[in-house]
């Protein structure tokens, strides 16, 4: 196929180009992203968690009082629970376990990821208890759960679930998260506080609190980089939280965020925002939205594989949404440049996550390079005494290390 793009009356003819786009459309935004895989998960998928060591995700299905099991985006058991709704979930990697909340009773179901059986079921042992949100710290085997309704934070061993502990988890508990490295427990509740419990010690204690004026809802750690992420329901905001010294960054995602997912291997943290139907990636090290994909439907929660792909949870449809790491390069083989005269080229990356381009190699005088995001371009006037044949190399890659390259030949007349 030949594309023609018109620069001053002058035609630069580039052959095998799979598409132009104008270079501030395709730095300015990301496309919509379309899920590689969709998978029917019950009747109510409520929450999902990854495990990292089996590449498995596990759905907790609240209308269909079970747990789906979802490898290589297939659905590989559903687990019945019997009369339990389950309401939250966690996946302890390291050990192959898989613990439910139970939001109609104060219980918890662990199951074995590598049999899909249940274990046992886990009661809390304080009267009326009703769980809302689990966590589970994978480095010191510690469970932790909140109980909505008394407004505590319940903490055991996974090795002895009969020694329980308990915890201020603030007015109406929501979420929970455990940063390992510094053993703290993170607890986000209804008047937008949050509450960090240390676990250092037999008994739990609330070191200090922090008053979010956005609002607050789902919590995440990433122990690795010492940071607390929340999400700032009706501030359409993450706040950003440091383990070490309690200050709060706050950046704005898309609206109503209802979930949150860290990537430690790569630095991301995902948004899943169920009012703009669309998910964001913010950059850890820059505590900035690294992009914004919409989806076409509003993801209720997300959850990310590393490496392979976001997983984003469609309640109304009952079904998981699997986006797939890929990476295009969209270049010419050959380009032509006359001299004297100005032309232009574009070359295009499309990608997830968000992709960028680069130009190595030397072009003739008078030719520029130039990079915005997933979008570059060659162009200027080449200057007289400047035929010939040059030889140059595209290259596209992601955020998470994929990569693609090109050759591209440049002639000049």
């Amino acid at each position: 196929m030949l594309t023609f793009r018109l620069v001053r009356s002058v035609v630069v003819v580039a052959s095998t180009v799979a598409f132009l786009l104008p270079l501030a459309a395709a730095s300015a935004g990301v496309a919509a992203i379309k899920p590689t895989n969709t998978i029917k998960a019950g009747n109510g998928p409520e929450a999902i968690a990854v495990d990292t060591q089996n590449a498995t995700a596990w759905i907790a299905d609240n209308a269909g009082d079970s747990v789906t099991e979802i490898a290589h985006d297939k659905v590989r058991a559903t687990i019945p629970l019997g009369a339990v709704s389950p309401i939250d979930i966690a996946v302890d990697s390291r050990t192959g376990t898989v613990w439910v909340a139970d939001g109609s009773s104060g219980s918890v179901t662990e199951i074995s990821a590598k049999t899909g059986h249940v274990v046992r079921t886990v009661t809390l042992s304080q009267t009326d208890a009703v769980a809302n949100a689990i966590a589970v710290d994978p480095v010191h085997g510690e469970v932790f759960v909140t109980e909505i309704n008394l407004g505590d934070l319940v903490e055991f061993r996974e090795s002895d679930p009969s020694a329980q502990h308990v915890a201020n988890g603030g007015n109406t508990p929501l979420a929970v998260a455990a940063d390992s490295s510094a053993r703290t427990a993170w607890v986000t509740d209804e008047v937008g506080t949050v509450t960090e419990i240390s676990y250092r010690r037999a008994h739990p204690t609330v070191l200090h609190t922090l008053h979010i004026s956005g609002g607050t809802g789902a919590i995440a750690a990433d122990a690795t980089a010492g940071l607390i992420f929340v999400a700032e329901y009706t501030g359409n905001a993450v706040a950003i939280i440091s383990a070490a010294s309690r200050k709060v960054r706050t950046v704005k995602v898309g609206h109503s965020p209802g979930s949150l997912a860290v990537d430690p291997l790569h630095g991301d943290v995902w948004v899943a925002n169920d009012g703009s139907s669309s998910i964001s990636q913010i950059r850890e090290s820059t505590r900035k939205v690294l992009a914004t994909y919409p989806l076409g439907f509003s993801p209720s929660r997300v959850a990310v594989q590393p490496a392979a792909g976001v997983y984003a949870v469609d309640f109304t449809a009952n079904a998981v949404r699997f986006l797939a790491a890929r990476l295009r390069l969209s270049a010419p083989g050959s380009a032509t440049f006359r001299t004297g005269r100005h032309g232009s080229l574009l070359i295009t990356a499309a990608g997830f996550p968000a992709a960028s381009v680069s130009l190595s190699g030397k072009l003739p005088a008078g030719l520029h390079w130039s990079a915005s995001g997933a979008g570059g371009r060659v162009a200027g006037t080449p200057k007289r005494g400047t035929d010939g044949t040059y030889h140059v190399t595209l290259r596209a890659s992601t955020t998470w290390g994929q990569r693609a390259s090109r050759s591209l030949t440049i002639r000049v007349r």
